[in-house]
């Protein structure tokens, strides 16, 4: 993987917590919003509104989930470094964020590394879509 295969805007079409007892979890819910986007010279966005945002049951501000930073490929580790440099929450800031990727045609896959969470090891998988212009280009 390359530094290219990232670049553009992709629209995030599902969040997923893998359990490793086999359950999963849907935190968003089954039709999550939102975008990242990296850009040619190693800086990334990301936002994703919560379901309470989607649904108004929660201030805006505090039912959105967005970070931006610089971007790293490790071709060694097949991952990409996030480093976030601002982020709606404080304590991320500085924080650098590994996600391992894969391909499939528009289709992205970002992995976490697993964590445990109520006691069962989970990882999380963000699939996004890349979103082309007219053009054929990026957005």
């Amino acid at each position: 993987m390359h530094t290219a295969d990232l670049v553009g805007k992709w629209e995030l079409l599902s969040i997923v917590g893998e359990f490793q007892d086999g359950r999963r979890l849907e935190p968003w819910g089954p039709n999550p919003t939102g975008q990242l986007v990296y850009s040619v010279d190693g800086y990334f966005y990301t936002s994703a509104p919560t379901p309470t945002l989607q649904t108004g049951t929660e201030e805006p501000f505090d039912a959105i989930e967005v970070y931006v930073g610089r971007y790293e490929v490790d071709e060694h580790a097949a991952a990409v470094r996030h480093t976030v440099a601002l982020s709606r929450m404080p304590n991320w800031e500085g924080t650098t964020f590994f996600r391992y990727p894969s391909f499939e045609v528009d289709r992205l896959t970002m992995r976490t590394p697993s964590e445990i969470s109520l006691g069962v090891e989970i990882v999380f998988a963000f699939v996004w879509h890349r979103v082309r212009s007219d053009s054929g280009g990026w957005e």
